[in-house]
């Protein structure tokens, strides 16, 4: 499973998933070492950080992929997707969201299967997310935290994407 965020992280590794974790920042790659993940992939010092993944798992590619990113990294991912695999797309954090790609080949003649989701879609899914979360003992990782008179600060951190975790503002 490819993830972008501790929280997915933290729900792969309990479920016993296998992770493969990608990022653009070493420091945020050694933060998912230390929360489960089993393999690490630097994407900006490794364009084609799907070969990587490719390597990790043999040759076959990993189940499910959970991505955040979108239109920027869907051609990466699906390449790291093995033959039945699904990519769950929960994010559009591209910074061109509309870019075209080129996907429909190696969904077909993957016979992979795309989704998108937007959270818990109905409120058995959020209450069995919420069991599932309180029987693992999860807790959100915490990037930072700021008093309420550094609120600007917060904003400006959780919209650079700084650390791996939640900002917090204390009232």
């Amino acid at each position: 499973m490819r993830f972008s965020t501790t929280k997915v992280l933290g729900i792969a590794t309990a479920a016993g998933a296998t992770v493969v974790a990608t990022s653009s920042s070493d420091d945020k790659l050694m933060v998912a070492e230390k929360l489960g993940a089993k393999h690490l992939v630097n994407y900006r010092k490794t364009p084609d950080w799907a070969d990587e993944v490719l390597k990790a798992t043999d040759g076959k590619g990993v189940d499910i992929v959970v991505d955040v990113v979108g239109a920027g990294s869907i051609e990466q991912t699906l390449k790291a997707t093995r033959f039945g695999g699904a990519v769950v797309l929960v994010g559009l954090l591209s910074k061109d969201p509309n870019i075209k790609v080129n996907v429909m080949q190696d969904i077909l003649y993957g016979s992979k299967t795309l989704e998108g989701h937007l959270g818990a879609s109905n409120k058995d899914m959020a209450d069995e997310l919420a069991h599932f979360i309180e029987k693992h003992d999860l807790h959100p990782q915490i990037a930072q935290v700021f008093d309420f008179e550094d609120a600007d600060k917060a904003l400006e951190a959780a919209t650079n994407l700084s650390a791996p975790g939640k900002v917090v503002v204390t009232v």
